[in-house]
């Protein structure tokens, strides 16, 4: 009789082992899940941040066609011509320079270290006051 509890012993050991070994596997896989779906959302967030910047400045050129640009967009955030806004929780920075009717938007978004960038080109027609996108592209950093 002592020689059978001798061996079950070892072996509710050996499986109470494997199972919790199991158990945070599991653990972890979650963890895992859960930490990249949040830094999915936090990426389209500063995306849309970005795309809403360039809509935000051609809302600005309609109202107001003579609204002054930065000279250059070299550094967005360093330019003390940029303008800042945050929308929907996320800070976005945005900066324009003006060749004739054609401005370069440089619109970059961020929320919790997550950083998305669009750049983006605007036509102004002064005579119509009409305003349009002619291409947006998303930089990665």
């Amino acid at each position: 009789m002592h020689s059978r509890g001798a061996v079950l012993l070892p072996m509710v050991i050996m499986m109470s082992g494997i199972l919790f070994i199991i158990g945070m596997a599991g653990l972890v896989a979650g963890v895992v899940t859960n930490r990249s779906l949040s830094s999915n959302r936090l990426s389209e967030k500063a995306l849309i941040g970005a795309r809403g910047g360039v809509e935000d400045l051609m809302r600005i050129i309609v109202r107001n066609p003579q609204w002054p640009p930065s000279p250059s967009c070299a550094s967005v955030s360093s330019d003390p011509a940029t303008y800042s806004l945050s929308i929907g929780g996320v800070g976005v920075d945005v900066c324009v320079s003006q060749a004739g009717t054609t401005y370069a938007v440089q619109s970059l978004g961020s929320i919790q270290g997550v950083r998305r960038r669009v750049d983006a080109v605007i036509e102004a027609d002064a005579a119509t006051g009409q305003v349009r996108l002619t291409s947006s592209n998303e930089i990665a950093f």
